[in-house]
């Protein structure tokens, strides 16, 4: 998935996510969380980073 979606892998406490930004503001987040939603990753969610 992370390959498809030019994206990074984090592992953390035993659970993978697939990152992708960082983003210059609050539109541009929400346009790329729809793409990836559009791209057949309904589920994905935007988290706050650590």
């Amino acid at each position: 998935m992370a390959k498809r979606l030019d994206a990074d892998v984090v592992e953390r406490g035993g659970l993978y996510r697939v990152r992708i930004g960082p983003f210059k503001d609050a539109a541009s987040l929400q346009r790329a969380r729809d793409a990836v939603a559009e791209r057949g990753y309904g589920d994905a969610q935007v988290l706050p980073t650590d």
